[in-house]
């Protein structure tokens, strides 16, 4: 169990953030996003889902800015660079930071933004298919439930201070839906046998 636990903290270091994973703490994880792609809500695991478990994860951040009359709500998203891809939170549970999907997705207010950053909301890319390597662009499509699809570049960059130093993408909109500044962090697409090759005996126990 301890092994386990250390190499998933290790999978957890690559997206650049500190937190305790739901995963970890016994969250059902086919109990996110809406249209994520889960069967494990009647019992049944997902196709391919030992194999998704075997690589790793990323996620990306951006402005969402709703022009219109009435709430918008980020549902689900795709990717190719992504088996699955998730709306996350992060939020304090009795003084511990945990990250867990929105199970109803993200509300987009009425004449307001969401601002998806470290360590708050999150679009999660869940068993990665390819390494997220700085400087490469990817391409999302994001779900809403009236805007309804919208693609958009994703730009892989170490951390949100050195936009100023990339050519910054033209901001996306679908109508009263407006996505700027699109990016994620480096992350390898690193299964669990390669994971443990990484880890020191120290660092990994047997329990």
């Amino acid at each position: 169990m301890i092994r386990t636990l250390t190499l998933f903290v290790v999978m957890l270091m690559a997206l650049g953030s500190q937190f305790v994973a739901p995963v970890a703490l016994g969250f059902d994880h086919g109990s996110g996003t809406p249209e994520a792609g889960h069967d494990e809500l009647n019992g049944t695991p997902m196709a391919g889902h030992d194999e998704m478990s075997m690589t790793g994860t990323g996620a990306t951040f951006m402005v969402i800015q709703n022009a219109g009359a009435e709430d918008d709500i980020l549902l689900s998203g795709k990717t190719d660079v992504a088996q699955v891809v998730e709306i996350h939170e992060m939020a304090d549970d009795n003084g511990v930071m945990v990250m867990r999907p929105l199970a109803d997705g993200l509300t987009i207010p009425a004449g307001s933004e969401e601002v998806l950053e470290p360590g708050g909301y999150h679009v999660m890319l869940i068993g990665l298919t390819e390494d997220l390597t700085n400087g490469m662009t990817y391409e999302l499509t994001l779900n809403f439930a009236k805007a309804g699809e919208v693609t958009l570049p994703v730009t892989v960059r170490p951390r949100a201070e050195l936009a100023a130093e990339a050519t910054p993408a033209a901001p996306v909109t679908v109508g009263e839906i407006t996505i700027s500044d699109p990016w994620s962090r480096p992350a390898p697409a690193t299964g669990m046998a390669e994971m443990e090759q990484m880890a020191t005996p120290e660092a990994t126990p047997h329990s």
